[in-house]
């Protein structure tokens, strides 16, 4: 009888880790760990491996030291293809996308993803 695993358990790099195996096994590419949130009303599909990438966390690290700019960087980086849908959605009727209202929203994204501090 072959083992039960609690996935429950693993880890995501456990999970994404047997996700690739079990693609190259059955020959088909495996697709990347995404996580589906919706905040503020918006829905989008967050690609997990930015969360994890070495630029997210030198970009983190800009921001912690003061650089608001990077900021910016930030969250071009991680929410990627859905930027202008996003600055669309919480602009007014003017077409204004309050630089603040985008920065909660930005926040809240990494808190729906599990970013860590």
């Amino acid at each position: 009888m072959a083992d039960i695993i609690d996935i429950s358990e693993l880890s995501d790099e456990q999970v994404a880790e047997m996700r690739r195996q079990l693609a190259e096994k059955e020959g088909r590419p495996a697709h990347p760990p995404v996580r589906h949130v919706e905040v503020d009303g918006i829905e989008l599909d967050v690609d997990m491996r930015r969360m994890r990438d070495y630029r997210t966390l030198a970009l983190i690290a800009k921001v912690e030291r003061g650089d608001e700019f990077a900021a910016v960087e930030l969250f071009q980086w991680i929410l990627g293809g859905d930027l202008d849908r996003v600055v669309e959605e919480l602009s007014d009727e003017d077409g204004f996308c309050d630089a603040e209202a985008f920065a909660r929203f930005s926040a809240r994204v990494l808190e729906e993803v599990g970013a860590k501090n």
